[in-house]
């Protein structure tokens, strides 16, 4: 008995499939978008569908026949990511391939259906993010140090201007 519930919890640990030999379900949102914003939807989205794709939705893959739910081995996007023999994967034309844990997810996910929530529209990822500085929260830093005796520098009348006001000392 013991040995069982050690099993047990290592193939939980390992994400492998149960004793029963079911597979693990696979969340679309959690597993397949990310990989899909990540490595496809740059090039194959509505204003943008190279091959005449687009994977903003899953009737853009149905209708099209990229994905047969329930069948991995008739859905041309498997054949895509994967490559045929010695061929490199045909997809994603630019930067790496998919890794064999994500065409893995992506099979698994077709295997077990195809499900895509009707709410959840794939879009590009915005370049920018949070290490921006114009998407920095405002922060008070305080008025700077500077010499008391500091000023502007000549003016054209070869005298200075002192710096007189709290924010002169930021220029």
């Amino acid at each position: 008995m013991r040995r069982i519930r050690v099993v047990v919890c290592l193939a939980l640990l390992l994400g492998l499939p149960s004793a029963h030999g079911a597979e693990e379900a696979v969340d679309f949102a959690h597993d397949i978008q990310p990989i899909l914003e990540a490595h496809c939807i740059r090039c194959h989205k509505p204003d943008n569908a190279k091959g005449d794709l687009s994977l903003a939705t899953f009737d853009d893959l149905a209708t099209s026949e990229y994905v047969v739910a329930g069948k991995p081995g008739e859905s041309y996007l498997v054949e895509l990511i994967t490559g045929n023999g010695d061929d490199p994967p045909q997809m994603p034309k630019e930067g790496d391939a998919l890794s064999k844990q994500q065409v893995a997810l992506i099979r698994r996910w077709i295997k077990q259906g195809a499900a895509w929530p009707k709410q959840i529209v794939l879009r590009e990822r915005s370049k920018a993010d949070g290490s921006w500085w114009s998407l920095q929260p405002i922060a008070s830093g305080g008025i700077p140090d500077v010499p008391r005796d500091a000023s502007f520098g000549p003016r054209q009348d070869g005298n200075t201007v002192p710096l007189d006001n709290p924010i002169d000392r930021f220029i």
